[in-house]
């Protein structure tokens, strides 16, 4: 009881055990798995940091650019002739002045025109809702945007670009004009291919233009497109606020680095997501804590057996060595009543001691099956004076029982081990004889059918259960139904048939008797 109590805990230790190192695993999983996303997260953020970088020096280079050399040319064009008291030009009139240079500027501007307020009229006329704004925003725009130095330029309410002159606009005059935004691809793309958007250091100076993917729209109308195509997990994509000034506020930007380059950028690149490794460690802690429970199940499943075992043995031993014991003691002290008492008690002392070698004969090819130590030999013998000489051996054993033995065994050669398949039959008649009922007929048949020897017992008892049928032939395997009865026995014997059986390349199996019991059945090729 005490070894048992010793037992119960060593188990229930080792099951807490287990069950930790699989919560512990899953929780080093997980917190790998998430510090894992966290670097990812941290990485990505960083080189879309570096991409917004790079995509805000575009657009204040382009828009810096766009004032430069595209309006404030435009605006001197303009401003002279007013300067001078002329009428204010004409976009025709400046195109065709060759004094003047406006390469940047002429293909940006759509309409000239000036707004008076002190006749609250726009000249030449533009489309109403514009000219509605330029009466009633654009002065006092222009005056709130000098005094706090922002560029002369800025968007009307529906988004079109407008830039200016203040040379009246205490008069309540002011000239300007209006911006064709798809002329403005044109300053972006110059600053793109003039030099590095990124700063000199980022990337040690190894990151260029060619490792950014950039787009800015208008209205949904493309401006400019760099080579390649925009990865999310390494970009930015927004709408430009007042922030960027007036030129591209409103605009649409997508803007990626290359995933080659992030390794410039971020120290080790990126990390790939290592989740199915994570998992696969996972599940191969879980199959080692499933295969050490399920190990430990069959420890126990072997000490049970084990238990069983030496229970049966020491029982199958116990009965016969009484026996011996009883009827020796009786001859020795010649307590016998007469020579025919005399004579029962001998036969009694050879029929148990033919059980005891029986069952030694099992335990020992047992254990060698065990450790693969049996070996055969194999030669050409007579089945039925195999068969014969076998129950003629057992039928002290039968006789006890009151059990008769038939045959049907014709007279054919078969190459077995003459041994073995004694041990075989003897196995089977005795297996028939402890689990039929007393006074039964055990029939022993043997044919050769298609080059097959088959051998069959048939016995009365109460069969096999279809369900149970393959589990007999496992070792200490015993029927649910005869646990704890007083039919004893070890549990080898039909393993050691099956053992035999296996090394002379045959089958056995069990199934229902014609009349009833079962039938065991042996075939090996002849």
């Amino acid at each position: 009881m005490a070894a048992s109590s010793s037992d119960e805990r060593r188990i229930a230790a080792i099951v807490i055990l287990l069950g930790a190192a699989l919560f512990l695993s899953a929780v080093l999983t997980w917190q790998a798995v998430v510090a894992g996303m966290y670097h990812r997260f941290a990485a990505q953020r960083a080189v879309r940091d570096f991409a917004a970088i790079a995509t805000d020096e575009l657009i204040r280079r382009a828009a810096s650019s766009v004032e430069s050399y595209g309006f404030q040319p435009m605006r001197q064009a303009i401003a002279a002739p007013l300067a001078r008291g002329e009428a204010m030009p004409t976009l025709g009139k400046i195109h065709a002045d060759r004094g003047v240079r406006l390469d940047d500027s002429l293909p940006l501007v759509k309409q000239i025109f000036m707004v008076d307020l002190n006749a609250h009229t726009v000249t030449p006329p533009v489309p109403k809702p514009l000219e509605t704004w330029l009466l009633t925003r654009l002065l006092p725009a222009a005056r709130e945007r000098r005094s706090s130095g922002e560029p002369q330029s800025i968007r009307a309410g529906n988004h079109s670009l407008i830039a200016y002159g203040i040379l009246q606009v205490d008069a309540g005059r002011i000239f300007g004009f209006l911006i064709d935004d798809a002329a403005l691809g044109a300053f972006l793309q110059r600053e793109f291919a003039r030099r590095s958007i990124f700063p000199p250091s980022a990337g040690g100076g190894r990151v260029s233009n060619h490792d950014i993917f950039v787009s800015v729209s208008m209205n949904g109308r493309p401006l400019f497109r760099s080579p390649g195509s925009f990865h999310r997990d390494y970009g930015v994509a927004k709408v430009l606020g007042p922030e960027y000034g007036e030129v591209f506020r409103g605009a649409t930007v997508e803007s990626s680095v290359v995933p080659a380059a992030a390794r410039w950028l971020v120290f080790g690149g990126v990390p790939q997501s290592h989740l199915p490794l994570y998992l696969a460690v996972l599940a191969t802690t879980a199959g080692l804590v499933a295969a050490a429970a399920y190990l430990l199940h069959r420890e126990r499943q072997l000490v049970r057996l084990r238990s069983d075992f030496i229970s049966g043995v020491s029982h199958e031993l116990r009965t016969p060595l009484t026996q011996i014991r009883m009827f020796a003691e009786t001859l020795l002290l010649d307590r016998v009543r007469s020579e025919e008492e005399g004579r029962r008690s001998l036969e009694i002392i050879d029929q148990e001691a033919r059980r005891l070698s029986h069952l030694v004969d099992n335990v020992l090819l047992f254990s060698r099956g065990e450790r693969g130590a049996v070996q055969l030999h194999v030669a050409e013998h007579d089945a039925s004076t195999l068969v014969h000489e076998t129950i003629e051996q057992f039928m002290p054993v039968a006789a006890a029982r009151n059990v008769e033995i038939t045959t049907a065994v014709s007279s054919v050669s078969v190459r077995v081990d003459a041994d073995a398949w004694k041990q075989v039959l003897i196995n089977l008649l005795e297996n028939a004889v402890k689990y039929g009922p007393a006074g039964q007929t055990v029939r022993v048949g043997a044919l050769v059918r298609d080059g097959v020897f088959r051998m069959e017992v048939d016995d009365e008892g109460p069969g096999v259960p279809e369900k149970e049928r393959e589990q007999i032939w496992e070792k200490f395997v015993r029927l649910e139904r005869d646990r704890g009865t007083h039919k004893a026995g070890t549990g080898i014997g039909l393993a050691v048939v099956r053992e035999i059986v296996s090394l002379h390349e045959g089958r056995c199996w069990v199934e229902d008797a014609p009349q009833r019991g079962s039938r065991f059945v042996v075939e090996v090729p002849r």
